[in-house]
Formats: C-alpha cells, sequence, structure tokens
C-alpha cells in the first residue's frame, strides 16, 4: 500500500512538472513569437519584396509607442491618390513578407499601403508581444510618424492577431480609425490557444486556462475585443474562412454579433491567412468607398445583431457572404 501511495503521489509530481513546464513554455512563447522573415519568404516559395510584384516601395524605419522602440515597413504609393492610408498589420509569430501577397490588393483602393513589422515580430526592436496591450499605440505611432500634419487617420487591415490588434486599435482610438478589414480575427485570447493545443494534439484542459492564470499574473489584464466593440465606431468588414482550423466561424459570427456596422465575408476554405488575395477587390472597394459617409461617422448607428441574425443574414443575402469562384470570391 505505502508503495503504491508513494508511487501515485511520484506520477502526480511528474505529472505537475510537465504541466508547468507546458505552461510556462506557452507563456513564453506567446509573448515572443518567431522572428520570421526573408529566410521564410524564401523557404516557401513567396515574394521576397514588393518589387517581386511590380510594386515600388521604400523602406522606413518608424518608431512604436515604448521609448526607443523602433520597427521596419515596406510603404508602397496606392493607385487611387484621394484613397485612405491603409496599414497592414501580420498574424503572430510571421512578419510584413507574409502579407506581400495581399498587398496587390489594396493598392488599388489605397493612396498607399504601409506592410509593418509588429512590436516583437520581424526586424522590430528587440522586445516581447505584448499580445494586443500595447500594439494599439504602436499602429497610432507609426500613423502618426507617416501623417506628421496630414489627416492621422487610417483604414487598418490585419490578419489573425493583425485583425485582433486592428479592432483594438478602432475601440480604443475611434476617432483616428476610419474602416478595419479583419481576415481571420478572433475576439478571446482563449480561442486562438485551446484551436493551436488541438493542432498539436494536445488536451485544452489545464492547459489554456492555467495560460491564461499565468498571463495574467505576469502581464495584467489580458485584452479582449467583445467588452470593448461598441466603442468601435467605423465600419469593419469580416473576412474568413468557413473551415478555419484555428478561429472558427462560429467565433466570427460571435465578433459580428458585437459591431454596429459590420460585413461578414464567408469563403469556403480552410485557409487562416492570404484570404484577401482571394477576395474580390470591389468587395473591399464598395466598402472602403463608404468611410466617408456621415451615416459611417455617426454614433447613432445600427443596435448589433446577434450572431443567429447575422447568421440569418448570411444564408439569405449571398453577397454578404461570398461566393466562391475560381479561388476567388465575388459577390453580386
Amino acid at each position: 500500500m505505502g508503495v503504491m501511495l508513494g508511487l501515485l503521489i511520484l506520477l502526480g509530481v511528474a505529472a505537475g512538472v510537465v504541466v508547468l513546464t507546458g505552461v510556462t513554455a506557452l507563456v513564453w512563447l506567446l509573448g515572443h513569437p518567431p522572428r520570421t522573415g526573408l529566410a521564410r519568404a524564401l523557404a516557401r516559395g513567396r515574394p521576397s519584396h514588393p518589387c517581386d510584384l511590380g510594386l515600388s516601395c521604400e523602406e522606413v524605419v518608424l518608431p512604436l509607442s515604448s521609448q526607443g522602440k523602433t520597427t521596419v515597413a515596406w510603404v508602397i504609393p496606392g493607385r487611387d491618390p484621394t484613397g485612405p492610408t491603409v496599414v497592414v498589420s501580420h498574424a503572430f509569430g510571421e512578419s510584413r513578407y507574409s502579407l506581400l501577397c495581399e498587398a496587390p490588393t489594396l493598392v488599388a483602393l489605397a493612396s498607399r499601403v504601409v506592410l509593418v513589422d509588429g512590436r516583437g515580430s520581424g526586424e522590430s526592436s528587440p522586445g516581447r508581444n505584448d499580445g494586443g496591450r500595447d500594439e494599439p499605440k504602436d499602429l497610432m505611432a507609426i500613423v502618426d510618424a507617416l501623417e506628421p500634419g496630414g489627416d492621422r487617420r487610417a483604414v487598418l487591415v490585419g490578419e489573425s492577431f493583425g485583425a485582433f490588434v486592428s479592432l483594438m486599435t478602432a475601440a480604443r482610438f475611434p476617432d483616428r480609425v476610419l474602416a478595419v478589414v479583419a481576415v481571420s480575427s478572433y475576439s478571446r485570447w482563449d480561442a486562438p490557444i485551446g484551436c493551436l493545443l488541438k493542432s498539436l494534439r494536445v488536451p485544452r484542459w489545464p492547459f489554456v486556462p492555467l495560460t491564461l492564470l499565468f498571463m495574467r499574473v505576469f502581464h495584467g489584464p489580458i485584452p479582449t475585443v467583445l467588452p470593448l466593440a461598441s466603442r468601435v465606431r467605423c465600419p469593419v468588414l469580416l473576412v474568413h474562412g468557413e473551415h478555419d482550423p484555428l478561429t472558427t466561424i462560429e467565433g466570427a459570427l460571435e465578433l459580428a454579433s458585437h459591431l454596429r456596422e459590420v460585413r461578414l465575408v464567408r469563403l469556403p476554405t480552410s485557409e487562416h491567412t492570404g484570404l484577401l488575395s482571394h477576395l474580390d477587390p470591389q468587395v473591399i472597394h464598395k466598402w472602403l468607398t463608404g468611410i466617408e459617409r456621415p451615416e459611417a461617422a455617426s454614433t447613432s448607428t445600427p443596435t448589433p445583431a446577434s450572431p443567429q441574425q447575422v447568421a440569418e443574414r448570411d444564408a439569405e443575402a449571398p453577397a454578404a457572404s461570398g461566393m466562391f469562384n475560381r479561388g476567388r470570391a465575388w459577390t453580386t
């Protein structure tokens, strides 16, 4: 009996060490994503510079909100001189190189497109990813540097974590954001962490709750979009894959139900990033051309819909969810 009890205690201690080690590693990874850039683009056979796509650009160093911190961006001239400045943020663990394939879609609609390395990623200054706490201030610092005496407003486009940051920025700085295009966004940190663990065949419990607990203890409150969604006054275009394994379509419907002026484009794909390259530019163009509408800027916007209402609206209106044709989504 004593031997069995000792063995159970030993197994319990070993399991605790494994869980604690795993949670610690996960928390560290979330704050220190892999630095990727040119090598990953070349390894994937993807464009490594805007000129590979026939686009001219200027590579610039821009300030972040933290004193002395900087990042690197490509500023690509757009084809619409009257269009907005569009700032594009990448997914977690990626860099501005991962956004190159999206650039041609956006260049046609903007006066300039800015592909930027986020905090703790790419060629930005040494430091940690802040999980959406300081990244909104970073985007505003970037816009300030780009528009020192100008409009100081921009359209924000983001993929995954970049979409999350773009929405957080629109909530915290509603007067500075003209519109948001959010690709494969999420509203809560537990969703992508849980899906990531699922892809690694690691059980959700106890890793997700313990990871969130550790994040709160060591880094403070965890940013979440849903409680701040009512502060987002600009139009939001959500683009999401129906079969995305990392951020589910149900999460997109929940997010859409909390936003005031929103359109959800649903694509029949499992891809998580790169969705804008599948999208008819007119879908984005029609949305962005309405950003100066008086009703779009007004605070008396429609009451948010429920997830069921969003799903029913998409089912009744194919143009709202997109129709997939030869790798591109077209609307009528």
